[in-house]
């Protein structure tokens, strides 16, 4: 009968390395638990200041067999490789939820409460209350007065970016994967580098956002405020993620501009670590 046991990997990341990011707040629970950066989730990362970057106390998780040693280490390079590129990338996104509560005034346990409950079963199960609030968002952001800000969003449809979005937050409000199903895996970050996610057009996006919800009879005032919430925070993680990849000269270009400030960047596949097949 197989186990799991947990051993402990003292790295440092360099700071260069920390921008290889994936969107695990894109996912629902149940989807985080199945993603490979889950297996290292067992204990908490400790982290402290370094000269080059994160010095990390990893704890990991290791399969063993009947038999197999209980002191298992990650002893080929590949594994080791693997270990590292993990733990960079869980070192990045921590500090980029730091950057988004400071920045968004509110904490990843608001931000989060939308896992609390499912909010799509809540609202009824069916999918009108997300298009409802969709129609209502973009309405607003392809009319709105600002032309820098209607561009960001001038490389799609409108139809087509109302598609996108409705079928993200069902699938992140706790309902079936539409989106993956018909685009892929979500991520974040990258494809919004060539874009203008700044502090000023995430509150523009948010405004926006907080007017449609506000129209949305089909959404109660409590999921209103778990799901603003929610947007709020995401807004400023990619004003964060935006800021760190030109810093660092890293990212992907964003293919659809409509995808932009969260209505997301849903098509990127998930890069992978060393040695590692896509699944």
């Amino acid at each position: 009968m197989s186990s799991f046991v947990t051993y402990h990997v003292d790295i440092t990341i360099p700071s260069r390395r920390l921008t290889s990011l994936t969107d695990t707040w894109a996912l629902t629970p149940a989807t985080r638990a199945r993603h490979p950066i889950g297996r290292y989730k067992a204990g908490s990362a400790s982290r402290e200041p370094h000269a080059h970057g994160a010095h990390i106390s990893l704890p990991s998780l290791a399969h063993c067999g009947p038999g197999k040693s209980q002191s298992t280490q990650p002893t080929s390079a590949a594994a080791r490789a693997r270990v590292v590129w993990e733990a960079g990338r869980n070192v990045g996104m921590q500090s980029l939820q730091d950057k988004a509560s400071e920045w968004s005034g509110v904490a990843a346990a608001d931000a989060f409460a939308i896992d609390d409950v499912n909010i799509f079963e809540y609202l009824g199960g069916t999918p009108q209350p997300f298009v409802d609030l969709s129609t209502n968002f973009y309405t607003r952001v392809y009319e709105d007065e600002e032309e820098w800000f209607r561009e960001i969003f001038g490389g799609s449809k409108k139809e087509d970016a109302i598609q996108n979005q409705y079928e993200f937050l069902i699938q992140r409000m706790g309902g079936p994967p539409l989106f993956s199903q018909r685009r892929g895996h979500p991520a974040l970050i990258g494809r919004h580098r060539p874009f203008l996610v700044t502090h000023r057009a995430a509150e523009r996006w948010l405004h926006h956002m907080q007017q449609a919800l506000d129209a949305t009879e089909s959404i109660d005032v409590d999921s209103k405020t778990k799901m603003m919430n929610f947007f709020r925070h995401t807004a400023y993680f990619l004003v964060a993620g935006n800021e760190m990849t030109r810093q660092q000269g890293h990212g992907v270009a964003c293919k659809h501009a409509t995808m932009c400030l969260y209505s997301i960047p849903y098509t990127m596949e998930l890069k992978q670590p060393p040695h590692s097949k896509k699944q």
